[in-house]
């Protein structure tokens, strides 16, 4: 009904919509409410604006400490792996049993990881807090934890 009043719940439920990056007329959409015109005056009449530069600023901030973390374990495990390979190499030549299939998955190990990090190279030049996300994704996505590569490759 026009003019019914709306619940505190539910103007909590669009200030949370709010903070997340919803547009007013998504908020709108989502809660069933008929004009974002209400969001509106809401996100005015709160200082909602604010809130979500503050709120935006420090999940950015959060983000980009976890990524830099992140991307500094993914380092320290690219490195340790690709030694043990090199070493592992050296060792088995020097044995003279040259193993071509380890050979192989050594340069293709070596491709990925040249790869991932030129993906991670572009993911820390980004500066917006949708960015700082898709790079924490990129990181968990593609770190393979010591067990997992100890797994792959013995």
């Amino acid at each position: 009904m026009p003019g019914e009043p709306y619940s505190k719940e539910l103007k909590e439920k669009a200030r949370h919509l709010f903070l997340r990056g919803y547009a007013n007329v998504q908020i709108a959409r989502e809660l069933g409410i008929s004009s974002k015109a209400t969001i509106t005056n809401w996100s005015k009449d709160g200082k909602w604006e604010e809130q979500r530069d503050r709120y935006l600023s420090e999940v950015a901030e959060q983000t980009a400490e976890e990524f830099k973390a992140s991307a500094e374990q993914f380092n320290k495990s690219k490195v340790g792996f690709l030694l043990k390979m090199y070493t592992d190499m050296v060792d088995n030549y020097q044995n003279g049993k040259l193993d071509f299939e380890r050979l192989k998955c050594l340069k293709i190990s070596t491709e990925i990881i040249e790869n991932i990090t030129a993906g991670l190279g572009k993911v820390m030049n980004l500066q917006s807090s949708g960015a700082a996300k898709e790079a924490k994704e990129f990181v968990e996505a593609t770190t393979l934890s010591d067990d997992e590569i100890s797994e792959i490759y013995g």
